[in-house]
This record gives C-alpha cells, structure tokens and sequence, in this order.
C-alpha cells in the first residue's frame, strides 16, 4: 500500500544528512566564488549537509562552523541497508537498467496498463498556474547559456515519428507488463505535470508525452521511442526536490529528443526489415502491432544493449539544460548523481544495482562532466529555486 506525502518547501535540505569532502575546500560565508572564505576544509573531513543551493552545499563542521562547499567538492554519504537483496540476472533491455531479465521475457505485453499510463497525461490545462507556489515564481537559481543554440528538428526525426511511437507503445507494453504501474494516481499526474513541463524546452514538445512511475525498487528511469518515459519507484524515493525530479526526466527526454534508443534499435537487421515494410506498404494496424510484438516477446537481446557512454554524457548536458531552460535548478540532475556516486562506492547498493553501472558511466566521471560544463556555461544567480515541492511516496505495510 502506497501513502502519498505532499512536501511543499524551499530549498533542498536533507536534514541531518552527512557527507565527505573529495578534495581540499574554502568553506566560503555566502554561496558564491566571491564570498568570504571563513576557514579552509581538509579532503576526507566529515560534514553535515543542511541545504543545497544551486551548485553550493551548505554545510556544518565538527566545530560547529557552517558555511558552503561547492556542490561538486561533496560525496554525500549513504546509509546501508542492513539487509543485502538478492539480485537475479539482469538485461540492460530498451534501457531498462534494473529489471529482472527473465521477468521481462517472460511478461505478457500489458496493454491495460499503457491505457492507463495514457490517461495520466497531463494537458496545457493542468499547467496553469504550475510555475507558482503562493507569491513566488518557478525560477532557477542558476542559468546555463547554450552555445550554438539547440538545433531545430530536422526532417528525418519528422518521419520517423509514427514509427518511433508504434515501436514504443510495445515495447512500454511489454515493460508494463513485468513492472506495472505504481497505484498512486495523484503521484502519477504529478509526475506528467512536471515532464510536459520540461519536455516544452524539448526540440519535439508535439511528441505525445507520458510519464509513469513503476514498481520496480532499483534505481533507474529510461525512455523509450516516440515519448513515454517512467521512472522506478525506487528512484523516485531518493529524490529531494521537484528540481531533482525535472532533472531526471530531462536527461530521459534528452534521450528521446535525440533518438538515441530509436537509433541503436534500428541497427538491428530485423527492425530495418519491419520499418522497410512499413514504408512501401500500408500494414494494417493490427498487424504492425503483432510484428513489433512479435520481436519484443521473442527475444529481449533486440533490445539488450547499452547507450554509448557518450550518448549518455550529451543526454546528461542537454537534461541539465533543459532543467534550467524550464526554470528549474540545473544542478538537481547532478545532485541526483551524486547520491549515485554514493551507492556506487557501498557493497550492498552496488551489487543491488550493478546494471546501472556497467551501462552507464562511472557516477564520478559524470560529476566531472557535469562540472567542467556548469563551470563554462553558468550564468548570473537568479534567487531562491522554488521547486522544492515534491509529492513524497513512501511504502507502508498492509
């Protein structure tokens, strides 16, 4: 049974959570380069994390000093699960970093659950208002200037789309099928009110987008072709902030954006066949749906393959972009990967998630791109974030 929690509060605070500085420090009065440097921090020192602003910790030392870090010079530390989970055999299949392999094989296409993944979409209706909390205003704390300007779409990514979003209705089908949707409908609105928010920064905002929440307790999301992203429950759990939230579903939109998946997927000899066939003949619909079916089922390998780590590093940039582009903190996305950088370094999560890292880039190599680019691109301080607002979920026992 699923409690959902509404936390409507200012800026990101994980109250009494701890951290260890990776490198020596200026522990500064104001966050910003310029403020005043009240001590220095030795590498290794243990911290109290009390707010994040932007790319800044706030921070409190043994001695009872508090001042900020930057965001970048912080591991914050991860509490252990006392209990180790057993974890089966894994596929990296359409992105699904997590998933048990043959849960997935198995799984009879759901398309009961796509239905209801489509009537949580969120419209331009739902959006009124949405960047406002009381008197303060949706805005970041920093902006990042993007240069050359995002390219407009061309035409190929135009005629790809029926096909892309046939594609991705099976294979969301299929997923939907071993991990069904969390039962949380307020959740679920929420989190498509966030995503169509930021995918109009997107270079396709007319794509037909949906956002879900699985039930799946590892810790991934992941696109598939044509518009649909979920999110795993577990994920989800960790985050701190709407700004995270965006942050996470920007890099999945990235994704899509680019066609990353799509384009990895028709490389595959058979699914150029079925898109050949698709081209010079008029399947009906019926059909077409059996023959994607038909490869989804049949063999999970179709899809058993990880992004280039490049691809994932430019879906990282873009997503951050996007976030602040939609007027969020840039920086929620790093922030997330910090506390993945966390988990890699412990022996239980790191098993527990050992996909995750084999198919994506080390959390600390995409801290360090994340900071090069922030450090090249950051603008002027724009005040408080004030998407801090989050729909909590929390699993109780029946």
């Amino acid at each position: 049974m699923l409690a959902t929690i509404l936390t409507l509060s200012a800026p990101v605070a994980r109250a009494e959570s701890f951290g260890i500085l990776i490198r020596s420090e200026a522990l500064r009065a104001t966050p910003a380069p310029e403020g005043a440097e009240l001590t220095s921090v030795g590498s290794d020192a243990r911290v109290t994390l009390l707010e994040r602003q932007g790319a800044w910790w706030k921070i409190r030392l043994e001695d009872r000093k508090e001042g900020w870090v930057n965001l970048f010079s912080v591991r914050p530390e991860l509490k252990r699960s006392p209990k180790r989970v057993e974890v089966k055999n894994r596929s990296a299949v359409m992105g699904v970093r997590g998933l048990d392999e043959v849960a997935l094989t198995e799984a009879k296409p759901d398309p009961e659950q796509l239905k209801l993944l489509d009537s949580y979409v969120a419209t331009e209706a739902d959006l009124a208002g949405f960047d406002r909390l009381g008197k303060e205003r949706l805005r970041a704390v920093t902006t990042l200037w993007r240069n050359p300007p995002a390219p407009a779409p061309d035409q190929k990514r135009k005629d790809s789309t029926s096909f892309e979003r046939a594609l991705g209705d099976e294979v969301a089908a299929a997923i939907l099928g071993a991990a069904p949707l969390s039962k949380d409908a307020d959740l679920q609105r929420y989190v498509n009110r966030v995503g169509l928010w930021v995918s109009r920064q997107s270079s396709r905002p007319e794509l037909p987008w949906r956002f879900g929440v699985i039930q799946s307790d590892s810790l991934n999301a992941f696109a598939v072709p044509g518009g649909k992203i979920l999110v795993t429950e577990g994920l989800y759990r960790t985050l701190g902030s709407e700004a995270e939230l965006a942050g996470v579903l920007a890099h999945e939109i990235a994704h899509v954006d680019e066609r990353h998946h799509y384009l990895a997927l028709i490389q595959n000899k058979a699914m150029q066949e079925v898109q050949d066939r698709l081209s010079r003949v008029r399947f009906a619909k019926k059909a077409l749906t059996a023959m994607l079916r038909s490869m989804v089922s049949k063999g999970a390998q179709v899809f058993a393959r990880a992004l280039d780590q490049d691809l994932e590093r430019k879906a990282d940039l873009l997503g951050m972009l996007m976030a602040g582009d939609a007027g969020y903190d840039p920086y929620g996305l790093p922030a997330v990967m910090q506390g993945l950088a966390a988990r890699s370094a412990s022996s239980f999560e790191e098993e527990k998630n050992e996909l995750l890292f084999r198919t994506h880039p080390a959390p600390e190599k995409r801290l360090l791109a994340f900071q090069e680019f922030s450090e090249t691109r950051a603008g002027a301080a724009k005040g408080s974030a004030f998407a801090a607002r989050l729909i909590r979920v929390r699993a109780k026992a029946d």
